[in-house]
This record gives C-alpha cells, sequence and structure tokens, in this order.
C-alpha cells in the first residue's frame, strides 16, 4: 500500500523523528562515554592492585633471600656447623642438637620460613634439619642447592616430591671466617603467606580475584572461587593466561575459568617465571553505567513526548501559509503565468513569495531564450547530419577501387562545395616529392590559376609551414580565419599577394593523408566565395577523411605489389611445373631403362648359373658348388632391389586417391596374411579398433605391410612376441605407432632408418634390402604427415607416423586395444 502524508503530518514527523534521534544520539553518547571512563578507571585500579601485589611479592621474595643470608652468617651457626663438620661421636651430636635448637624457633606457621636445613657442601646431604624426616637424604641435584653453594639464592615455585605439595625454597652459604664453604643453609618458604599476599582483597569489590599461574598453565595459588585445592593441580586456559604466559603484559575483556565476563589485568614476572592474574566481574564493574542507563532511557522517553505536543503545534504554525503558497505555485504550473505569489508576510515565507515571483519573470525570459537555443541546435544538427552523409559518401566512393588517383579526384568533387569553395589533393611520388594530383573548384578560371601558381612558385619543403611541413610532422595545419595582416606578414613577393588577394581566401586546414602513422600527402580545404570560417567540427571531419584516404593509397599501393608479386609467382611457379613435368618424363625414361637394360643380362646370368648348376653339378667339388650358389643368389636379389626401386619409383609418382580408410580393418587383413606366410612364427597382436582416417588406401596399405611385417620379422628370436597397433596424442594430434618387442637398435644410428639401402641389422640375422622403411617414409610424406621411431637395443622399437594433413573423417569409440592370439 503507498501510504502519502500530508504537509503537516509530515513537518510533525520529522520534528518528532529529530527530537527522537536526538535525544538517541546524546544517549548513547553519554553511556559510551560513561562506560568507557568506568571501564578505564575499574582497568587503572586492577593494575594499581596488579603492581602492588607485584611489589610486595617481591619484597616477601626479598625479605626470604635476606633472612636465609643473614641466618647463615650467624656466628653461633658457622660456629656449631665448623663443630659438626669437623668432629664425630658425642661432640658431634652435641653440635647437632645444639644447631637444630638454634634453628627451630625460626621456623612456623607465623614465620617466612617453615623448615630450615643445613647440607654438606660437596654431597648435598642433609646433616641437621628442624624436619628430622629430612636428615640424611641427599640434594645435590637441587636448584637451591647448587645455587645456594654460591650466594644468596631463591629458587621458583615447583612441585616437590618429597610433601606432594609446591614448594619454594631459599639458601645461602655458610662459610668459615677465612671463607671457605663450610656447608649450605636452605629454607622451605611459607607459600601460604605468598598466598595471602596475592589473594588479599582491595577495595569492596565483591568479585575481586587475583591468582598466579606458572608456564605450565599450572594454578600457583588458589582462586578465589574455587572451593577444591588446585595449586599445582589444576590447568588454566584463558585468553588472558594466554597472552601473558608469551611474555607480555596487559588488559582484556574476556571470560575467565568460570565462563564468565571479566575485566582482566594480567602481568608477566620475567624473575619469577609466573603469571599474575588481577581481575573483576564486568557485571559488578559496569553495574553502575547499567543503572544510569535505564534512568536515561526513561528521561528520554518522558522528553520525546513532550518534543511531539511541540511539535504539532508548531507543524500547524509552519504548514499554513506553505500549503497557500502551494495553491499558488499549482496555478502558475497549471498555465496562469501572469499568476504572482502573495506576499504579504515579513518572514522567510514572504521572501520565499518573492523570489518566487522573480523567478516566475526569468522562467519566461528561459522559455524565449530555449526556443532560440532549440532552433540553434537544428540547425547545427543538420550541419552535422550532412557532414556525415557527406563522409558517408566520401568512404563509399573511396572504397569502390584502387585506383586512388581517380577516386581521390572524385572525393574531392564531393568536398566543392559541400564543405568547401576549394579543394586541392598532392600526393608524394617514389622520390618523396609532392605532386598535384587535383585542384577542385566552380570557377575553372581560378583552377588554372592555382595550377599556374604551384607551378611558378612550387612549395619550398624547408620552411616551417605549408605541406611538406604536414607531410613532416604528420599533424595539421588550421587557419580558422586568414587576415589581411597574416598575408601581409607571411608573403613578402607582391605577385604571389595580388594573386592570393584574387583568390579571396577567408578559411583554410591542410590535412595529412595518414595511413599507419605514415603521411603519404595531403589535402588543402579553402573557404573564400561563401564567406564561411571553419571550426574544430570541420577540422576533425577533414582529418577523419584524410585518414581514409591515406588508407585507400596505402591499401591499393599494396593490392599493386600483391598483384606483381602474384604475377611473378604464377610465373615461376608455371616454369617449375614444366621443369618438373620434364623430370618426370625423363624418370619414366631412366626406369623403363633400368627396367630393360639391367634385368637381360640379369636373366642371362641366372640362366647360364642354373644351366651350369644343373648339368655340370658332378664336376663342381663342394666350393664351386657354393660359390655357383652366390651367384644366382646375388642375381635374385640384384633383380629384387630393381623391382623395389621401381615401386618405390612409380609410389612417388603415382596419383593419390583419397577415399575413407579403416586402419584397424586393413591391420587385422595384413596380420591374417602374415599368419598364413609365417605359420611357424605365432605373435600376439594388439590392435586398436575404430581408427578411420582420409587417404589412399593402396599406399597405406603398402606402408603397413611395410611395418607390420618389419616388426613381426625382427620379433623372430623372442620367445613371447607381441607387436601393438594403436594410437596416442600429442598436441592435440593423433599419432599412429607400431611397437613390437624385438632385436630394436640403437638411437645413435636412426637417422639412417628411412634412407634407401640403410639397414641397421645384418642380412644373415634378418633379412631385407633395406627399401621398405624408405617406402613407408615417402608414402606417409604424401600424406603430409612425418614418420619418426624409438628403440633401444634388445628392448623392441616404436615406429610412429602421423597424417597431419588429412583430416580423421571419423574415429569410431576408443575401444582397448583388441588382443589377437597369433596361435
Amino acid at each position: 500500500m503507498n501510504l502519502t502524508l500530508r504537509l503537516t503530518p509530515k513537518v510533525t514527523l520529522s520534528f518528532v523523528l529529530f527530537g527522537a534521534g536526538l535525544l538517541i544520539l546524546v544517549g548513547i553518547l553519554a553511556y559510551t562515554n560513561g562506560r568507557q571512563a568506568l571501564e578505564a578507571a575499574t582497568f587503572s585500579d586492577l593494575l594499581s592492585v596488579a603492581i602492588e601485589k607485584e611489589a610486595t611479592l617481591e619484597s616477601w621474595i626479598a625479605a626470604g633471600q635476606t633472612q636465609i643470608a643473614g641466618f647463615a652468617q650467624s656466628p653461633f651457626i658457622q660456629t656449631t656447623v665448623s663443630v659438626l663438620r669437623s668432629q664425630s661421636g658425642v661432640i658431634a651430636q652435641a653440635a647437632h642438637d645444639r644447631l637444630v635448637a638454634e634453628l627451630r624457633p625460626l621456623v612456623g606457621s607465623a614465620y617466612v620460613f617453615t623448615d630450615l636445613m643445613v647440607l654438606e657442601p660437596e654431597s648435598g646431604k642433609i646433616i641437621a634439619s628442624t624436619n628430622p624426616a629430612e636428615e640424611g637424604k641427599f640434594k645435590e641435584d637441587r636448584l637451591y642447592f647448587i645455587n645456594g653453594r654460591i650466594g644468596p639464592y631463591v629458587q621458583n615455585i615447583y612441585y616437590s616430591l618429597e610433601c606432594g605439595c609446591p614448594a619454594m625454597r631459599a639458601s645461602a652459604p655458610i662459610r668459615s671466617p677465612d671463607g671457605e664453604l663450610r656447608a649450605v643453609l636452605a629454607g622451605q618458604m611459607n607459600l601460604e603467606q605468598m598466598g595471602q599476599i596475592i589473594k588479599r582483597a582491595a577495595g569492596l569489590r565483591q568479585s575481586f580475584d587475583a591468582f598466579l599461574v606458572n608456564t605450565a598453565n599450572l594454578l600457583v595459588t588458589q582462586p578465589n572461587f574455587i572451593s577444591d585445592p588446585v595449586v599445582l593441580q589444576r590447568g588454566i586456559r584463558t585468553q588472558a593466561v594466554g597472552h601473558c604466559l608469551t611474555g607480555n603484559s596487559g588488559s582484556v575483556l574476556s571470560e575467565d575459568y568460570r565462563n564468565v565476563p571479566v575485566m582482566v589485568i594480567y602481568r608477566w614476572l620475567p624473575e619469577r617465571a609466573l603469571c599474575m592474574i588481577v581481575k573483576v566481574d564486568q557485571a559488578e564493574a559496569f553495574a553502575s553505567i547499567e543503572q544510569f542507563g535505564r534512568t536515561l532511557l526513561l528521561t528520554g522517553i518522558a522528553a520525546l513526548v513532550i518534543v511531539s505536543i511541540l511539535a504539532i503545534a508548531l507543524a500547524r504554525t509552519i504548514t499554513r501559509p506553505i500549503l497557500a503558497l502551494k495553491e499558488a505555485v499549482t496555478r502558475f504550473a497549471q498555465g496562469e503565468v501572469e499568476m504572482r505569489f502573495p506576499e504579504h508576510a515579513r518572514d522567510e515565507l514572504g521572501a520565499l513569495g518573492h523570489e518566487f515571483n522573480t523567478m516566475a519573470g526569468i522562467l519566461i525570459e528561459k522559455e524565449t531564450l530555449l526556443q532560440d537555443y532549440a532552433k540553434d541546435l537544428e540547425r547545427r544538427v543538420v550541419e552535422r547530419t550532412s557532414q556525415l552523409t557527406f563522409l558517408a559518401d566520401a568512404s563509399r566512393t573511396l572504397s569502390e577501387s584502387f585506383d586512388y588517383a581517380v577516386r581521390l579526384k572524385q572525393v574531392a568533387q564531393l568536398t566543392v562545395p559541400k564543405i568547401a569553395d576549394w579543394c586541392s589533393v598532392d600526393i608524394l611520388d617514389g622520390e618523396g616529392i609532392l605532386q598535384r594530383l587535383a585542384v577542385i573548384h566552380t570557377d575553372p578560371r581560378k583552377i588554372e590559376l592555382a595550377y599556374d601558381l604551384q607551378k611558378r612558385f612550387p612549395p619550398d619543403p624547408n620552411v616551417p609551414v605549408g605541406t611538406y611541413a604536414v607531410i613532416r610532422t604528420g599533424q595539421s595545419q588550421f587557419v580558422p580565419e586568414i587576415t589581411e595582416e597574416m598575408l601581409t606578414a607571411s608573403i613578402q613577393d607582391e605577385e604571389i599577394l595580388g594573386i592570393m588577394h584574387e583568390l579571396g581566401l577567408r578559411s583554410s586546414m591542410t590535412v595529412p593523408l595518414m595511413a599507419h602513422g605514415r603521411a603519404l600527402g595531403t589535402m588543402t580545404l579553402v573557404m573564400a566565395e561563401s564567406g564561411r570560417h571553419y571550426d574544430e567540427n570541420d577540422l576533425a571531419l577533414a582529418e577523419d577523411l584524410g585518414r581514409r584516404a591515406g588508407l585507400l593509397i596505402d591499401n591499393a599501393k599494396l593490392y599493386h605489389e600483391t598483384q606483381q608479386l602474384n604475377a611473378d609467382l604464377e610465373k615461376r611457379v608455371t616454369e617449375r611445373t614444366s621443369q618438373l613435368m620434364a623430370t618426370n618424363r625423363e624418370l619414366e625414361a631412366f626406369s623403363y631403362s633400368v627396367s630393360h637394360d639391367l634385368r637381360a643380362p640379369l636373366r642371362a646370368l641366372d640362366g647360364f648359373s642354373q644351366a651350369l648348376e644343373e648339368d655340370y653339378e658332378d664336376k663342381l667339388d663342394e666350393d664351386g658348388r657354393g660359390y655357383l650358389a652366390r651367384i644366382r643368389a646375388g642375381s635374385q636379389r640384384m633383380g629384387q632391389l630393381i623391382d623395389d626401386l621401381l615401386e618405390l619409383s612409380r609410389l612417388t609418382r603415382s596419383e593419390m586417391r583419397l577415399e575413407r580408410v579403416d586402419l584397424s580393418a586393413l591391420v587385422h587383413q595384413i596380420v591374417a596374411d602374415l599368419r598364413i606366410e609365417y605359420p611357424n612364427h605365432p605373435v600376439d597382436f594388439q590392435i586398436e579398433d575404430g581408427l578411420v582416417v582420409t587417404g589412399d588406401t593402396r599406399l597405406l596399405r603398402i606402408a603397413l605391410i611395410n611395418l607390420l611385417g618389419n616388426a613381426w620379422k625382427y620379433t623372430g628370436k623372442q620367445p613371447q612376441p607381441k607387436v601393438v597397433f594403436g594410437t596416442t596424442a600429442q598436441d592435440g594430434h593423433t599419432i599412429y605407432f607400431v611397437q613390437d618387442n624385438g632385436a630394436g637398435f640403437d638411437m645413435a644410428y636412426a637417422d639412417k632408418l628411412f634412407g634407401v639401402f640403410q639397414r641397421l641389422h645384418s642380412a644373415n640375422e634378418f633379412p631385407g634390402n633395406g627399401v621398405g622403411l624408405a617406402t613407408v617414409h615417402r608414402i606417409f610424406q604424401r600424406h603430409g604427415g612425418q614418420t619418426w621411431a624409438e628403440a633401444a637395443p634388445d628392448k623392441g622399437a616404436t615406429f610412429y607416423f602421423s597424417l597431419e594433413h588429412i583430416e580423421d573423417t571419423h574415429h569410431e569409440s576408443r575401444n582397448r586395444p583388441h588382443s589377437v592370439s597369433g596361435r
């Protein structure tokens, strides 16, 4: 629901909200400041208490240290200890009894020490003690004994295994008059006195508490609000203790061991390795400010009621004249422009009425000005639209062809008289000289005059102004108004000055024809007979036109250069094609010659060798028959080499017929043929299914026969021969491979693999003629791919090939390699 209030309720509500806001702000400030002040005062009190307790504790410890040192320096004790150490028997026992009798009055619950003992300086054995149960025990590893041999010492609180309670001992050396160490005097300090020092309350706060914590987070003194004994038995882990045990002192608002919000002062006592906590509950500390807040709230509510009553009365007084003023404004807005507002009152509302009357008059004047401005804006829009239309026409003209000379002349003709009375275009030639391409004006006589002026007085490339300066800098030269004084100051030649007067120039701009940061010419636009003058908008339009014209020139030059390059390239391709055709014809003739001329003597050699073997076998000895067999084998091998070379030549020159080829099916067929041909050599084949490519089926079959035949051959000595045909991915392309676990080869000779007649194994080990891999390499080259291999001696070989430029037309689902048993 849209709730709209009238003016009087709005003013009333505004006063009430203002008063309420002011009361709330004052209340919050008072409460916040009071709480902060109370918090600071409480922390200050707690800090004073903590410092006082720290000082009292140190004084108590210092008193114990001083007292133990005083006992140790007592002449009676020194003499008695000397007798006890130096004598034995009855004398020593008497000295022991006197020493204990002397020490016993010095201990007790009302004294600093609860017991005293004398220890031998060498072994730490207790030779006299106010606690008879301790005599005869050894304390040689106690800190108070070790440090007490040197001087007065107080050991910090520790857990005593003897008494199963916390302990704190002071010690001092007992020396003879000549300074010799005779014994160590040690005393157990009365920790109840230390606890009273720490627990002693300050002031009237009921929730006050103070205690000590050691570095193991164990309580050293009993807190006020824990009834069970917890000294050195219970740990405490609060925020304040955590800060304190890091070696810091400060204050914090947090929760204590009761999970009650408290104000805490924590102080680190480095000499005692203890943390002192002094705290008070926040509820007690802030009780007075909470009461103050409740009182402040009640007072604020009463004040707000009074403010509301006053706001209603004041709002009615203010809104009556405003509503009257509103009615007058409404009538003015409805068209009663002669309406004037009441100005009877002498207060601000009367002044406001006067200002409204003044504003009404100004509005009438402004409306007249706005109408004039709208007409001027409309005129400018028409001019800008005309400029944009011209720019579109010029762009269309420039884009119609690459004959930039014709197009620039046509653009110059478009400019006159739309945006200029004169237009001239100058283009840089190959030697960097400006050549005038066009001058356009409606009067042919003036065009001839402009050409005559340039011919008689050509522009100087070295002057700081003019077309050459625009070419050098790439910056336009803009003259909004050409005055008589300007012409007289810049032109000294009377004849030229006369011609300029005849031309009647009024305003000009020369812009560069730019392309890629380089000026290729200039365009000069001049206003003369029309009497118009150029402004910044006209300059921006001309520079835009210059950039478009410059790009046309640059693109046209690039186009003509490309045409020339294409013509030269086409000529060279034609010549090269003719050469290749001639070479192919020669190769075909050579192949025929090789086939015919070499085969005839080889056939004769093989035939006569066969006849000799058959007719004279009984007349030849075993060596002769062996030589004859070698002759026949060599001639047959030579014939096979000739056939392989001819086949390789035909593969290189034959036309490719591209179609969809199922490589997986092709490999299955070749493997089946190999099994039939070599039944005694079982090989385990794994073939990846679904590999379909585009290529020449006949050529791909020959390549795969060679690769698979090699893999079959070189696994001949393996007990469990295995060959894998599959794919892998490399840089986003599919790579095919044939992998075997056969003889392998040394990668140092890998560069010889795909050469003709290159073999890495002898014919005795594995038969072959060194043409097969060369054939494979050329077939995959013709398919736009590559061939390479990876291997190691006796660890098998992997031959890779790609069909990079023949895209896969279909690659069915990548199944796992299909295992084909060779058995």
